[in-house]
């Protein structure tokens, strides 16, 4: 969030306080819209925009009426739910289980994509990755910033292995270093990102961002 006077806050500094002053509701459905518009946006320049991931609070998802307000906005605008993919942090299932079970099935089957974010920031469960209809899994940057020591660079791949057979894309999150992204391409990790490869940009910056070059 860029404040008025130019500083910019990181979400850990501002989510938080939104949450408990019950301000996530109408801040998440604002963040929502906003992707949608900027979706239809890049669809008439011709952007190629493959999906754009939206994190949510585990106060949204347990929200009574959430899936009819993400699908009003979605019909309002125009935008099909498969352009999206939602994250859902690990913490914020520990709570309200059956809510959010029923939350996620019913986001899944509208043709929403559904990450798992954070993997191993909390105290995992594995029920997550089977009861939970879940596509993606985000292994935390803390292991990535760790993957040299022996015991992290077995959990990685561990996790890694777990997701092949359970048929989940694996992505690395935090990844700044050439090393860290060789150690991952060797484990048959499926994506990556972190500010090797880009920084966080605006819209406008995205608008110039050479995607062939990344890719190198």
């Amino acid at each position: 969030w860029k404040h008025p006077s130019g500083e910019l806050f990181m979400p850990d500094q501002f989510i938080l306080i939104a949450e408990n002053c019950n301000l996530v509701f109408p801040l998440g459905e604002w963040v929502i819209n906003s992707v949608c518009q900027q979706i239809k946006i890049w669809e008439k320049l011709k952007i190629p925009i493959a999906k754009i991931a939206i994190n949510l609070s585990g106060r949204q998802i347990e929200q009574l009426g959430f899936v009819k307000s993400i699908k009003k906005i979605l019909d309002q605008v125009g935008v099909h739910p498969d352009t999206l993919e939602l994250e859902v942090t690990e913490t914020s299932l520990m709570h309200n289980t059956s809510t959010v079970v029923k939350t996620l099935n019913e986001l899944r089957t509208m043709g929403f994509h559904l990450t798992i974010d954070d993997f191993g920031s909390g105290y995992s469960s594995l029920k997550y990755l089977t009861q939970l209809p879940f596509q993606t899994l985000k292994i935390d940057k803390t292991y990535i910033s760790q993957y040299n020591e022996k015991s992290v660079h077995a959990i990685i791949r561990a996790i890694i292995i777990l997701c092949k057979d359970l048929g989940l894309t694996v992505i690395a999150e935090g990844v700044e270093t050439t090393e860290q992204l060789a150690f991952l391409r060797e484990n048959d990790c499926d994506q990556y990102q972190g500010y090797l490869f880009c920084k966080p940009l605006t819209p406008d910056k995205i608008n110039e961002f050479n995607y062939h070059e990344i890719a190198k």
